[in-house]
């Protein structure tokens, strides 16, 4: 996420990018690190005021869909596995896990439902009533920005969303993405969209030369081996 935020901060600093390809290729995770990403492009998207044109790869679901929402243009490969409008959560309780490892775990709570995200009970009526209340609110946001960004009403949503998955076929079938291609007809669309006819495709993330992985390698790290630097620049 923080690199992808990163690259979208360094774009929208140049005034020699005349259209943005995202290649999407993720089956989803943080409903958060989506939220960012959707945010950080949709205002790129405004400021810069360049068409932005999204090639779905293997997977671009629930998290993964929810990035190429500020898009102009969907192509979805004809397999790619998209949609998964839905959010799904939870937690783990690992009490008797702790007891059988006689591990003894305590805490301290200040107010009435602190201890919701606590691995160490499951949620009481209470909780779980917050808890399935911010999914449904989730859920609620996922499924508006869909309607808005694909023009879709909310009968059709509700019968596209629910964490159903589709193919890139059925996708571009039903108005979830535009049409079925890859990454060289994203590139073309984007040029199209944006007017120009001659145009050099520069890549994010910029490959590192050695020096820059060094340099990063030895800032995150205390104890260094010759070996492991070796190792982190390809020798």
């Amino acid at each position: 996420e923080d690199s992808v935020l990163a690259d979208i901060a360094d774009i929208a600093k140049r005034d020699d990018i005349k259209a943005l390809v995202i290649r999407v290729n993720s089956p989803g995770g943080s409903y958060g690190s989506a939220g960012e990403i959707w945010y950080a492009l949709k205002n790129l998207k405004e400021q810069k005021d360049i068409p932005v044109v999204v090639s779905q790869g293997n997977y671009a679901a629930s998290g993964g869909y929810f990035i190429s929402l500020p898009a102009d243009y969907i192509y979805a490969e004809p397999m790619t596995l998209t949609g998964s409008i839905g959010v799904f959560g939870g937690k783990i309780v690992v009490a008797e896990l702790m007891k059988k490892l006689h591990i003894n775990w305590d805490g301290v709570y200040f107010g009435e439902n602190a201890g919701i995200d606590s691995y160490m009970h499951k949620f009481n009526a209470k909780e779980k009533e917050i808890f399935n209340k911010s999914l449904d609110a989730v859920y609620v946001d996922f499924t508006q920005k869909t309607q808005e960004a694909r023009h879709i009403s909310a009968q059709d949503m509700d019968k596209l969303a629910r964490g159903r998955v589709w193919t890139g076929m059925q996708a571009v079938e039903n108005g979830l993405a535009d049409k079925t291609g890859g990454l060289v007809d994203a590139v073309m669309k984007a040029a199209e969209l944006a007017g120009i006819a001659n145009y050099e495709p520069e890549i994010f993330p910029k490959k590192q030369s050695i020096e820059d992985k060094i340099t990063e390698f030895i800032a995150e790290k205390t104890n260094i081996s010759p070996e492991k630097v070796l190792s982190v620049v390809g020798i």
